[in-house]
């Protein structure tokens, strides 16, 4: 959902204001903000009990066992919204082509290149590009959840105030990657290959973080002088999602239980922006009139596509690269490197499929997302 923001205009209306909730939030009120933010808040503050107590023997296994539901759906939907949904964009446009096309094969050939020349290092530079697009695909969603919230509830920015909201949040992202870079010159290990950072100066995060309460404080002047002046305030949800930004990305909130649950809730967030536009484009094509043939067609194609994202994102990132690897078949640096192979591709790709189908060019994607959702036919 990275470039959902790029649909609104600090000038666009995107529909009359329903009465209540429905057409207002994604699913209501709660619910978005326990997704899109709040489940995360309310477990880092769970986590500290439980380091405390040492009460989590089972908590590896819990993470992975989620990760079939949530983690591996989240990668496979987008892949079902550029291959199927929007399939017949990819030979028509050509940011769709570079996403669909391009970005693949090029990660392929790479992949295969630096495998054969020098696996030590080569793949070592894909882990740190990994992380890299990672966290700025993290950042990209973040920052869409909050515009398209607060947009939601007929709060708009101005192209100014959105810059100085996008400055904020990418010095989280920075001086998230500069930390781990900071002390590149020890060795580490990702799915079995051997990596470094880039040993960056410790001052580069005093520097990020200067930066970061800077851009903080105008953030905050920005909506003070928005709620003076027009009388608003940002939403709930687009606040939530605003401070769980600084939980996930601050080095001085790291704790080794929160730490990698961190791509689970960023998956979570996404999530309810994939069912609402699933939800309303099904909706909206339904031509059957009885309404018990209606109702049924409807849980086919909506909860049957769900449903296919967490069989299939179980099978083709898990199962599959794992039965790889016990075959032994490319077992030349690492008992696991198709895994890695695997791992690589998928967030390094995912980033470049979001960059397209969320963007305000997708006409279709914008319809489903504002304009039927705002319709109060729409539940």
């Amino acid at each position: 959902m990275s470039q959902a923001a790029s649909y609104i205009d600090s000038t666009q209306d995107v529909g009359p204001k329903q009465n209540g909730e429905q057409g207002r939030y994604l699913f209501t009120s709660y619910v978005d903000t326990f997704l899109m933010g709040g489940a995360s808040i309310l477990f880092f503050f769970a986590s500290i009990i439980l380091i405390k107590q040492h009460s989590h023997p089972y908590f590896a296994t819990i993470v992975f066992l989620l990760s079939f539901l949530v983690n591996f759906p989240h990668f496979l939907l987008s892949y079902q919204l550029l291959y199927i949904d929007f399939r017949h964009l990819i030979f028509s446009k050509l940011s769709f082509f570079w996403a669909g096309i391009i970005v693949p094969g090029l990660l392929i050939v790479s992949l295969a290149f630096s495998s054969y020349f020098n696996p030590i290092i080569f793949l070592g530079y894909f882990v740190n590009a990994l992380y890299f697009f990672v966290g700025w695909h993290y950042i990209k969603q973040i920052f869409g959840t909050i515009i398209v919230a607060n947009a939601l509830q007929k709060i708009f920015y101005k192209k100014i105030e959105r810059r100085c909201l996008q400055a904020n949040l990418y010095m989280l992202w920075g001086v998230s990657w500069v930390w781990t870079n900071v002390d590149g010159g020890s060795p580490q290990i990702y799915e079995g290959v051997i990596y470094s950072g880039f040993n960056f100066p410790e001052r580069y995060v005093f520097y990020c973080f200067g930066a970061i309460i800077t851009t903080l404080v105008i953030v905050i002047m920005i909506h003070l002088k928005k709620h003076i002046k027009e009388r608003n305030k940002p939403s709930l949800t687009a606040l939530i999602a605003f401070i769980a930004s600084y939980f996930w990305f601050v080095p001085l909130f790291y704790n080794p239980i929160f730490f990698p649950c961190i791509a689970f809730f960023h998956s979570l967030q996404y999530l309810p922006f994939v069912y609402a536009v699933r939800r309303n484009k099904i909706r909206s094509e339904l031509v059957e009139s009885n309404p018990e043939i209606q109702s049924r067609i409807y849980c086919i194609r909506h909860y049957g596509y769900l449903f296919l994202s967490v069989v299939l994102g179980a099978i083709l990132f898990y199962f599959l690269p794992k039965h790889l690897d016990q075959m032994k078949l490319l077992h030349f640096y690492s008992p696991t490197i198709v895994m890695f192979y695997f791992a690589i591709f998928l967030n390094i790709h995912h980033y470049f499929i979001d960059n397209v189908i969320w963007k305000k060019n997708n006409e279709q994607m914008q319809k489903y997302l504002f304009h039927s959702i705002l319709d109060s036919s729409v539940g």
